[in-house]
């Protein structure tokens, strides 16, 4: 680069020196080389964001280009504005990306947040009316669930496990005990004064006995004649 520069300089002052008219020809094919070197050193250049080479960002190239990721991240940078700002560029590349691709994320656009001055008087009170109507939902929903949850913790309603799930077992063990014995246990004091233990007792042993022969006679086998 050195010696070119300084055979550059020693061209461009006897060019100088002579007028220009001895080294026209000389001139004009240095001319020539220096823009075939730019266009090749403009070829070969990227972007610094994806590697891009800068060629495709070019009305041509976007056109032509099917592949909706790579025109996605052209408009990413084209939008940046790290390679300069081109506004008609970036809404053509936008329009590309919209034919291939409707739904691409790159087309969103945000909008910011909107504020009660943003809106028309008519719009901002049915809004007002529609969010106090879902409190007052919200509201009743809530006060109909405390009830009904009160409703369990009654202490004169009998528990949920012994009142419903067990109330069949509960009669069926009561009509055993029945069958078992028809006597009633005494209550108090004066009652088990008057119960007579003696007596009780040998009806049991008599019921024991009754129920030894009908056992007796169950087991005795019957020989055949």
């Amino acid at each position: 680069m050195i010696n070119g520069d300084f055979g550059l300089k020693t061209m461009v002052l006897k060019y100088l020196q002579h007028g220009g008219d001895k080294f026209p020809n000389l001139l004009s094919g240095f001319v020539s080389m220096s823009t075939v070197s730019d266009n090749v050193l403009f070829q070969s250049e990227t972007t610094r964001k994806y590697d891009i080479p800068l060629t495709h960002l070019d009305y041509p190239y976007i056109e032509k280009c099917t592949d909706t990721k790579e025109l996605e991240r052209i408009l990413r940078i084209l939008r940046s504005g790290d390679e300069g700002f081109y506004p008609d560029l970036e809404t053509f590349c936008e329009e590309r990306i919209e034919k291939l691709n409707p739904k691409s994320r790159v087309l969103r656009k945000e909008v910011p947040l909107g504020r009660p001055g943003d809106l028309a008087k008519d719009e901002w009170k049915k809004i007002d009316t529609d969010l106090k109507t879902w409190e007052m939902d919200m509201k009743t929903t809530e006060s109909s669930k405390k009830r009904y949850t009160d409703s369990f913790d009654d202490p004169e309603l009998p528990p949920i496990r012994s009142g419903f799930m067990n109330g069949a077992s509960n009669q069926s063990n009561e009509a055993d005990a029945g069958k078992k014995s028809k006597r009633v246990t005494p209550r108090d004091y004066k009652e088990w004064d008057k119960f007579d233990i003696d007596k009780e007792l040998d009806d049991v042993d008599k019921k024991d006995k009754k129920e030894e022969k009908k056992h007796t006679k169950s087991s005795t086998v019957v020989p055949h004649k």
